[in-house]
């Protein structure tokens, strides 16, 4: 068995309560056998290493000969020069333990077994599809058929389940501007096409909620399509918490990797393709353009180069990629209809419509049997394909929570935007009343007071020269305000019939009188807003001047500024550069600059603006994706959807729970990296980020747990170990050294460094060390720092940017012709017994080297990699796009190759992880599931009872992980500090932390009753006393959410804040509002639809205690008749032994003892109690309250002293009878009773006592 893991704060632990497991394990072997304390293994350098026994797990036998004296002795030096010589190694604790059996000799060999193991029988099948011939497109479609129809080469059509092969190519579309449900679907295989048809869309179903089954036979099967992950969302079978039977293929990222471009490529591939539908191509069939005397060399060099990138790359449109791999010219335009049409155009276009999605299956098949082979080629390693198959199954289970916090994050938004905009509403006014004073106002000056003439209406005369009758002049009726200046025209919104002024509008600085440094805000045309700064002050600002010209003529010449002699005018900073023009100086960049009283306004609703563009600016970006995402409800199964393998959700609190499939693309850039509009560029949570809860909204099911872990400093650690791999020893340069064992506290990490030689917050420091690491350069560093402080000078900016080059990236000098770089990659990613020794890489011959900074030799090695004539990365041996190999690429695209270096190596540390996962979870048959991976962040749905063993499964993973990249670097050993996940989280929802607070606000909702509503509920309720008690229901959420905004309760539960203003007499309205409808939500979830008797279970605890069923009615009418005015009677039970049933008055509850009124006070006392517990039999604290109550004189403890499960409430308000029964209530009583939902009640007994 799998060892299992348990945290120094285990106590903490507890199956609905998320926590970090702790990389401080205590492993415990799985046969009782105790761990040790190991001894303590360092490398030359001091790095604590691997305890024997793991090192022995990971490392069975000794390959790579050890550095040499030389290696570690130019290291000691070079540690030495970069202040890290004499600084002594951390030790930390370590445990030793026996790993799983490594499946091979080596770690590089367990692991390509593993990935054979798993990519079978599904690689196989890939291949085979490759060489499959399709039959010719059907010339006749039978239109008429809702689902699937079969057409074979021989035979007729037939109507067919799910299509029958193991391998299909596939399409789906829809109504994009409609639904997100397929209205038709082509599937190809080697035997037959197939056509699926929406019921809804041949009038077979009046709504459009269909998905298209594809796998009923749950037998391995390979979906193949371009952009796939799109076609997945529609497929019925993919909804299950259960991992499915199929996987999908997709040829847009077999694009992406062996032919994509790089964001400066795209650019200029998006260019050349212009410029050649502009015109014939200028270098016609001559390559060097030299027939055409008019083209500059440097155009034809240019153009020479963009013809050699266009040859082999192209954008990711199956348009493109088909053109580019198969010369096939696609007609896209019957797509149009999709985009722009409706059901109905549809319809009469069905026929043309199908065959245009099947020629795009041909097209597909045509790719991918041109792309699959090279994709084998530049990733062979078998991982790399299970990890592809695996990312893009991604599957995100989610609760009627999901609603609630669209309409509630959309509500907010557009309330804070009403707000805003009526504020600058009210100031155009303000403008418009002071126009006679506007001239002399250093803003309002610079609006456009132009009055436009109004136009009159031809006047009519009489013979006499006078009037008509009616023909005096009069203004035109169709003038847009006249009488009013221009500006005021241009924010006038004929829909509304009102001017309207947003954060983006033109006008807006002016109208706030915004200020940069004190100084009022001028736009140019020319440089976008600028500030105009008096002659006597210009030597305050370390920035450029600004130049306008003073010719009428010239098409810059701007008036005001040209004729201004008392002044002059700079820039508004911008994070590009002093090139870079600010278009908006309300935009949330410049929250900062308002934040240090940089931009400043003599109006608060400049501030509320500007606070209004940072906190919407995320739900601004993304809401059209989330209000898109597709999301399947157990309570509302489409067709084609029969179970999602949850939990029963019948006496779950939670309500109705869904699935929602991101729409993966597994390799979605040129590094092979996933990518997904939404789910994996999400914002982390901000309480001043709105909508930024989104990734809280995923949520576990009852009986499972997510689990899952960020590698820590990943793609640092991989650049670091390259480096460290020249000299076969971990930490042997100071980037290395910093990594494994530089400290925040002591400044000796990377982070502090970087943050004290640009006197810059660490934070800010991993935005330069990160970029830096990936190939930015001085540029990107000086942008930065104009960024963080908008006013320092651009030249103090690059000044600052070089000095932080020079001690990290070092200088650059030229390498003598006879020096080569050592190799670094060691061993062939693929394991090839017939040839066991090493057969190391070519080594590059390097132009120019990096020395004297603390990551000179991580550069020199990522450049080296980069510059081989085909770069792969050090762990799977993965190779770069065609559009970046040196051949292609030349000189040009540095950074993006350096780039690919690094996070192409985390696109394969997040495979390794994959494949390591899938071997542990089969192998010790833990419940679990891949659900997301967000770059250098992996999480598993794990059934709760597995979640130690997922967690330990995950740590293990970690650690064969890093040892294959450090084997495949040469260096057989691992650094104890990098070889575990630092924490392993298990909680119930998506977050960055587990102890993150949500951060949204709680937005309580009416919940529906789990019977129907629309008849009411017999016998107790009539439709219109139900519907007058959800109204008051309604109500009094209404109010909770109201007294609640902006307060310490925001976050809270209706229980939690009803506790907790239990405490506090001030907040009496709080209280009892949030009790009341905890009660009513309790009362209403304890009815059911039908009368069912009730459990043997259930009688038998209450029999014991009151004798027979009889005599409980009884007493529990009694009870409730007892009660004079309104209140609740309850049947609870007791922390101290048994059940019993007692009274509230009011919005008394038993949650919340300090406010419990549980009698009349002008009618009985605290001591009058029904039925007190004969023989107590069990005692738990169920609900944790700190009483205050009172005490009898005789020392016994009172009610209010008692802690108490509530298992069944009646509502004894006069709303809830009066309706239907007038005075009668105790036949209200009686018909209650008939509707409780025992089994319900039996379920809130506290486990310990059913058990007893």
């Amino acid at each position: 068995m799998l060892p299992v893991a348990r945290g120094y704060l285990g106590s903490r632990v507890c199956p609905c309560r998320p926590w970090a497991v702790p990389r401080a394990f205590t492993f415990i072997r799985a046969q009782s056998t105790q761990t040790t304390t190991p001894s303590i293994r360092r490398n030359p350098l001091g790095i604590q290493m691997l305890p024997p026994r793991l090192y022995e797990g990971v490392f069975p036998s000794q390959r790579f000969p050890e550095p040499t004296p030389q290696q570690i002795q130019i290291a000691q030096d070079h540690l030495q020069r970069h202040g890290l010589g004499d600084k002594t190694a951390s030790t930390q604790t370590a445990v030793d333990f026996t790993l799983p059996v490594l499946q091979g000799n080596t770690i590089q060999e367990h692991f390509y077994q593993l990935g054979t193991r798993f990519a079978e029988p599904f690689l196989s099948m890939a291949k085979r599809a490759v060489n499959i011939t399709l039959l010719p497109i059907p010339d006749q479609w039978q239109l008429d058929q809702p689902g699937w129809v079969r057409y074979p080469a021989h035979g007729s059509p037939t109507p067919v389940t799910c299509p029958l092969e193991p391998t299909l190519i596939f399409d789906v579309e829809v109504l994009f501007l409609k639904s997100p449900y397929p209205v038709l679907a082509c599937a190809a295989s080697e035997d037959a096409w197939y056509l699926w048809l929406s019921p809804y869309l041949t009038g077979h179903s009046e709504h459009d909620r269909h998905l298209i089954p594809l796998n009923q036979a749950k037998e391995p099967r390979v979906i193949i399509g371009h952009n796939v992950g799109f076609d997945r969302v529609r497929v019925a079978d993919e909804y299950h918490l259960q991992t499915p039977d199929n996987i999908f293929l997709d040829t847009m990222s077999l694009h992406c990797s062996v032919s994509g471009l790089s964001n400066q490529q795209r650019i200029d591939w998006m260019f050349y393709k212009k410029h050649n539908e502009r015109k014939s191509d200028p270098l016609g069939p001559d390559e060097d353009g030299a027939d055409d005397p008019d083209t500059s060399y440097a155009t034809i060099r240019k153009m020479a180069d963009l013809r050699r990138l266009a040859s082999v790359g192209s954008s990711n449109s199956l348009k493109e990629v088909a053109k580019l791999h198969c010369k096939l010219e696609l007609d896209k335009d019957p797509r149009d209809l999709f985009f722009q049409g409706d059901i109905h155009t549809v319809r009469d276009n069905l026929h043309m419509l199908a065959t245009y999605c099947a020629k795009d299956v041909v097209a597909t098949h045509r790719v991918y049997q041109k792309l699959f082979p090279k994709y084998l080629t530049k990733c062979p390693h078998p991982a790399s394909f299970v990890g592809i198959t695996e990312v893009i199954g991604a599957m995100l289970p989610v609760t009627e929570k999901w609603e609630q916090y669209f309409q509630h994050t959309e509500a907010m938004f557009q309330d804070m935007l009403t707000k805003i905009e009526q504020k600058l509403t009210d100031l155009a006014e303000n403008a418009l009343r002071e126009s006679s004073t506007a001239m002399q106002d250093p803003w309002l000056r610079h609006l456009d007071w132009t009055i436009a003439p109004i136009r009159m209406t031809k006047p009519k005369y009489r013979k006499d020269g006078t009037y008509a009758p009616g023909g005096e002049p009069r203004p035109h009726a169709r003038q847009l305000l006249p009488g009013k200046p221009q500006w005021y025209k241009s924010v006038w919104d004929r829909k509304t019939g009102r001017i309207r002024v947003t954060t983006r509008t033109r006008v807006t600085p002016y109208l706030l009188k915004l200020q940069w440094q004190g100084y009022p805000l001028y736009y140019s045309d020319t440089y976008g807003w600028t500030y105009r700064v008096p002659h006597e002050d210009t030597h305050k600002i370390h920035q450029k001047v600004l130049d306008f010209p003073a010719d009428p003529q010239d098409e810059a010449y701007e008036e005001y500024p040209a004729e201004d002699t008392s002044g002059c005018y700079f820039r508004i900073p911008h994070q590009d550069g002093e090139t870079s023009r600010c278009l908006n100086p309300l935009a949330k960049g410049y929250i900062t600059a308002f934040e240090d009283g940089i931009l400043t306004s003599e109006y608060a609703a400049a501030r509320e603006a500007l606070q209004l563009s940072a906190q919407c600016s995320y739900w601004i970006s993304c809401r059209e994706r989330i209000r898109s995402q597709l999301v399947i409800w157990d309570d509302c199964l489409p067709e084609g959807v029969s179970d999602l393998g949850m939990p029963s959700t019948q006496h779950s609190p939670g309500g109705k729970r869904g699935i929602l499939l991101p729409q993966v693309v597994p390799m979605g850039t040129i590094t092979r990296r996933a990518v997904e509009s939404t789910w994996m560029t999400a914002s982390n949570a901000k309480r001043n980020r709105l909508g930024s809860e989104l990734k809280a909204m995923v949520e576990a099911p009852p009986g499972y747990c997510l689990v899952g872990a960020d590698v820590d400093s990943e793609e640092l650690w991989i650049s670091s170990v390259i480096g460290d791999s020249q000299f076969r020893t971990h930490g042997s340069t100071a980037l290395g050294w910093m990594n494994l064992q530089g400290t925040k506290a002591d400044g000796t990490d990377m982070h502090s460094n970087t943050a004290a030689i640009m006197s810059i917050s660490r934070n800010n420091a991993k935005i330069f060390n990160y970029g830096r690491i990936y190939g930015a350069g001085v540029k990107f560093a000086t942008q930065l720092l104009l960024k963080f402080n908008p006013t320092m000078a651009e030249e103090q900016a690059v000044q600052t940017a070089r000095k932080l080059y020079a001690a990290t990236k070092g200088s650059q000098l030229k390498c003598p012709s006879e020096l080569k770089f050592p190799p670094v990659t060691l061993e062939p990613a693929v394991v090839d017994r017939t040839r066991p020794t090493r057969s190391a890489v070519a080594s590059p011959r390097l132009d120019s080297i990096w020395c004297g900074g603390s990551e000179s030799f991580m550069f020199n090695s990522l450049e080296a990699v980069a510059l081989l004539p085909h770069p792969r990365t050090p762990a799977l041996g993965c190779e770069i796009s065609d559009t970046l190999l040196p051949k292609i690429a030349k000189s040009k695209y540095m950074t993006s190759r350096i780039n690919w270096v690094v996070q192409s190596s985390g696109v394969d540390y997040l495979h390794l992880l994959i494949v390591s996962m899938k071997y542990l979870v089969q192998k010790y048959n833990i419940q679990a599931r891949f659900m997301i991976s967000i770059h250098d962040e992996i999480r598993y749905l794990v059934k709760s009872e597995d979640r130690y063993r997922a967690a330990m499964a995950l740590q293990i993973a970690n650690l064969w992980t890093r040892a294959l990249f450090s084997y495949r670097l040469g260096m057989e050993d691992l650094p104890w500090s990098v070889a575990f996940f630092s924490s392993v989280d298990i909680d119930h929802v998506l977050r960055k932390e587990v102890d993150d607070p949500c951060p949204c606000r709680m937005i309580h909702q009416l919940r529906k009753p789990d019977f129907p509503t629309d008849k009411g509920l017999k016998p107790l309720f009539s439709k219109s006393a139900l519907r007058l008690l959800m109204n008051y229901q309604k109500g009094l959420i209404d109010n909770v959410n109201r007294l609640t905004a902006n307060t310490e309760y925001e976050d809270l539960s209706l229980a939690s804040i009803a506790r907790k203003a239990a405490k506090q007499p001030q907040q009496a309205s709080v209280f009892n509002y949030a009790s009341q409808a905890w009660n009513v939500d309790f009362f209403l979830s304890s009815l059911q639809g039908e009368t069912k008797p009730m459990s043997m279970e259930l009688q038998s605890t209450i029999n014991e205690q009151y004798g027979s069923l009889e005599v409980f009615y009884e007493e529990f009418e009694n009870h409730a008749l007892a009660i004079f005015g309104s209140g609740w009677t309850w049947l609870v039970h007791s922390d101290t032994g048994g059940v019993r049933i007692l009274n509230t008055y009011n919005a008394g509850s038993v949650l919340t003892p300090e406010r419990m009124d549980n009698v009349d006070k002008n009618t009985a006392s605290p001591d009058v109690f029904a039925s007190q517990p004969s023989q107590p039999f069990y005692k738990r604290n169920h609900y944790i309250n700190t009483n205050i109550g009172a005490i009898r004189q005789d020392g016994s403890a009172t009610q209010y002293d008692m802690r108490y499960t509530p298992l069944l409430a009646l509502n004894m308000w006069e709303h809830a009878y009066l309706t239907d029964y007038q005075l009668d209530r105790s036949k209200y009583i009686r018909n209650f009773l008939k509707c409780v939902h025992w089994d319900r009640v039996l379920q809130r007994v506290p486990q310990v006592a059913r058990q007893i």
